[in-house]
């Protein structure tokens, strides 16, 4: 229901200037035609969307939460060494 770090509401939250941010990868996409799939890491800021990268292998195999039996995913893993 709730972000575990920010806590902000997931249900019904709208990411602020999303079609502006799908509009900026789009054109970025264009930049290389070669790539034919990237995952794109994108930063909302006060003044607009930012990429901060795109990933050739965006790690769509990542584990989930949902499927873990702690629920918890790599969140817990992640924080043992860059403290989130």
């Amino acid at each position: 229901d709730v972000h575990p770090i920010s806590g902000e509401k997931i249900v019904g939250f709208k990411v602020p200037m999303y079609k502006k941010a799908i509009l900026e990868v789009k054109e970025a996409a264009t930049l290389i035609p070669e790539v034919k799939y990237i995952g794109w890491d994108v930063a909302i800021s006060n003044s607009g969307p930012i990429i901060i990268e795109g990933n050739s292998y965006p790690g769509i195999f990542q584990m989930k939460p949902s499927y873990s039996k702690t629920k918890q995913g790599l969140i817990t893993k992640y924080d043992k060494y860059i403290k989130i």
